[in-house]
């Protein structure tokens, strides 16, 4: 008889491994369609396994590129899974098993030789079916138990194939690796398919069990040992070998997530896929996923696992490991109800600048600091690489303040740095000089996006145990795009001295609902987001619209805020002073999609020697679609001083002016595109502007005099001198 070429130990149980099919060898493969892959999912070739009535099936499946030489395979058994008994020889790779049966063509042998390491081999029957599909590239077969009557099967029992390819070799499964000693057939047994039907509410559970999965049987023996030991092997560079698998039914995907039960000697990574138990195809697969050295068997979460935009079936989880030498040890994973890193972030303001691009939100839940990054199309970022540094008490009393050029934000004190997953404090007795010490390993949720645009991340508030984290904490990002090259938030710039990195703090989304004649939205710049080279609102009492070396830096100023926007007309006013006139923008920003829905540009104010409000213009916003959006205002490269306390929004209220009177104690001129308006009285005077189709553009109360810049046009002003009121048409050329 030839010896085996292609050996294949499979693992089975003699209990009934039935998935709701009828079975048959007849080359319909319809029936494998719900059925667990028994060796690797995602590697060719692979092999599936059922037990019903007392027959045996299994099915051998090829790449579309390497078929089977037809009908040809030689299936080896191990009875009792035991050495005691069988074949241990090194004819096959399989020299820690006990092969007691060999199935070659149609017909069963036995071994049949006193001394195992000398092949020798019995025919016992031709009890073998076999069919290949047309194009060879599944084999089915099938065997009546009742032959099988030298060495009883048991209730677990081995298996390994060996698979002869048309362009001729041998794959066999399981394959020869010398990364190994313990070289076992696959173990076959009666293993569970784990439904998930529904969402999982806050207490479900999806516990993935070393006892229950299927694995690399030259790893270890996780129903003896307790564990899947995914660093089984001669040196640590085995470790990409080790895997294991559990079959799911994703009836309702979701997004969870992933706790795993286990102990290491060091820090790795794992890896986790979802490959179709149908096609063999892997449907997503989520790389890099960080896990802390742990000296004792626990469950720690690792991960958040969107499977939401997989579809619905039945998948093989496959867990690997790195070559990491980490000693790792698997008990179990555990999928729960996702409840971190990925959320809905359509309706969470913007930090940074609006409608620029990367740029970052934050929210804070439950103990837990969350933010997301997002970057242009054109310009995505190198998968999971970003560095965060956090001002936990925003104060440079304490931290890093980069004086050896480290950081760009030197007047910030930077207490804690977080890199890839792990978290490190500053303990450098030098502020000015470069100086970390590292916290905790793998504790910091990582995920991005397909297309690596947007980079979400965790972590637990109590590993901010160096510094205190205050109500109010600075955050500077540097982040990193695959084209190279680093993108700072908030970026260098040197028009201002003042380099802090964002406040984050709680702020209020103002709901803009439909407004009445007394409703007012008011946008205070204690509520703002702001560029913080500027200034820090919260003490000076206002947004600082001209704070840098000089007024060219101006433009570079912005502050904004979040609304729940109902489309209609609206006055603006404005709450401020300025040493000469000057022109403000107003943008609305999508909140979801970072898009400019809208801007107004060149809206005038006027010079305003004390902290007042006045009428600016009208804002016709009824043709922006209702939702979430960022309001950005900016300034002018103008020398005015713009120091800005507030906006207001009210109901529009439009004027038409008919009536022009003059006004003798009242002087006016346009000169230059400046109208100039001064009382030449004791007495305060009013004032607004108009276009000549009534809508407001700015109003100033109870001054001497003022300057407003207006472009070339016709206007209607309105002047109120002590009660006499007046209105004038004035022409801009």
């Amino acid at each position: 008889m030839k010896k085996v070429i292609f050996t294949f130990y499979l693992l089975i149980c003699s209990m009934a491994v039935m998935y709701g099919q009828t079975y048959a060898a007849d080359g319909n493969v319809s029936e494998w369609v719900t059925t667990p892959i028994q060796s690797e999912p995602g590697v060719y070739p692979y092999f599936k396994f059922a037990e019903q009535n007392d027959v045996l099936y299994w099915a051998m499946y090829a790449a579309a590129d390497k078929p089977f030489a037809a009908t040809l395979a030689d299936i080896f058994i191990d009875a009792d899974y035991s050495t005691a008994t069988g074949y241990l020889g090194s004819s096959t790779p399989w020299t820690s098993s006990g092969l007691d049966y060999l199935l070659q063509g149609t017909m069963i042998f036995y071994f049949s030789n006193s001394d195992q390491q000398t092949w020798g081999w019995t025919g016992i029957n031709y009890g073998v079916t076999r069919t290949a599909v047309p194009d060879s590239t599944i084999l089915e077969y099938s065997s009546e138990k009742s032959w099988y009557n030298q060495i009883s099967l048991g209730t677990t029992l081995g298996m390994g194939l060996q698979l002869f390819t048309k362009t001729g070799g041998r794959d066999d499964l399981p394959g020869a690796d010398t990364g190994f000693t313990n070289k076992k057939v696959y173990k076959v047994k009666n293993r569970t398919t784990l439904d998930i039907t529904t969402a999982l509410g806050l207490t479900d559970t999806i516990k993935l069990n070393c006892t229950n999965a299927f694995y690399n049987p030259y790893m270890n023996d996780p129903d003896t040992d307790g564990f899947l030991n995914f660093q089984y092997g001669t040196d640590p560079t085995a470790n990409p070998r080790h895997w294991a698998s559990w079959a799911i039914n994703l009836a309702t995907p979701q997004i969870f997530d992933l706790r795993m039960t286990y102990q290491s000697t060091a820090a790795g990574q794992i890896s986790l896929s979802f490959v179709n138990m149908a096609t063999n195809a892997v449907a997503k697969t989520f790389s890099e996923i960080d896990f802390s050295t742990n000296g004792t068997m626990s469950e720690t979460k690792v991960f958040q696992i969107d499977a939401s935009d997989i579809p619905a079936g039945r998948y093989m989880v496959v867990l690997k490991n790195s070559a990491t030498s980490s000693n790792l040890k698997v008990q179990n994973l555990k999928l729960t109800k996702g409840t971190g890193a990925v959320s809905k972030w359509d309706n969470v303001p913007i930090q940074s600048e609006p409608g620029v691009y990367p740029y970052f939100k934050f929210a804070e839940q439950n103990n837990t600091l969350y933010w997301a990054m997002y970057a242009a199309t054109n310009r995505p970022f190198a998968t999971g690489l970003a560095d965060i540094f956090i001002d936990a008490d925003y104060s440079t009393s304490t931290g890093y303040l980069g004086g050896d050029g480290y950081s760009p934000w030197t007047s910030s004190g930077l207490d804690y740095l977080i890199q890839g997953s792990s978290i490190f404090y500053f303990s450098n007795p030098d502020q000015q000089t470069w100086g970390w010490t590292p916290k905790a390993y793998y504790v910091v949720t990582r995920k991005a996006d397909t297309d690596s645009i947007r980079i979400e991340y965790s972590i637990s508030k109590d590993y901010f145990d160096q510094v205190t984290l205050g109500s109010t904490l600075g955050m500077g990002l540097q982040l990193f795009p695959k084209a190279g090259g680093r993108d700072d938030l908030p970026g260098p710039d040197d028009g201002f001295t003042n380099k802090k990195t964002y406040k984050v703090k709680n702020r209020t989304t103002l709901n803009v609902g439909t407004l009445g004649l007394n409703d007012t939205i008011k946008l205070n710049h204690t509520n703002a987001f702001y560029n913080p080279y500027m200034n820090d609102p919260d003490e000076d009492g206002f947004l600082n619209f001209q704070y840098g070396t000089n007024y060219t830096a101006n433009p570079r100023h912005w502050a904004s805020w979040g609304i729940n926007l109902t489309p209609q007309k609206l006055d603006l006013r404005m709450t401020y002073t300025s040493s000469a006139a000057g022109q403000i923008s107003l943008s609305f920003v999508d909140m979801k999609t970072n898009l400019v829905a809208k801007t107004f540009s060149a809206i005038n104010y006027s010079t305003n020697v004390a902290m007042s409000e006045i009428q600016m213009s009208q804002i016709d916003v009824s043709d922006i679609p209702a939702g979430y959006y960022m309001v950005v205002v900016k300034n002018s490269a103008t020398d005015s001083e713009l120091k800005v306390q507030n906006l207001k929004f009210t109901k529009a209220t439009p004027t038409h002016l008919d009536e022009v009177q003059p006004q003798k104690d009242v002087a006016i001129s346009v000169n230059n595109k400046q109208l100039t308006i001064e009382s030449k009285s004791d007495s305060k005077i009013s004032f607004s502007v108009y276009t000549m189709s009534g809508a407001l553009i700015s109003q100033m109360d109870n001054t001497n005099s003022a300057t407003l810049h207006l472009e070339r046009g016709a206007y209607i002003l309105s002047v109120n001198n002590g009660g006499n009121v007046f209105s004038k048409k004035i022409m801009v050329l």
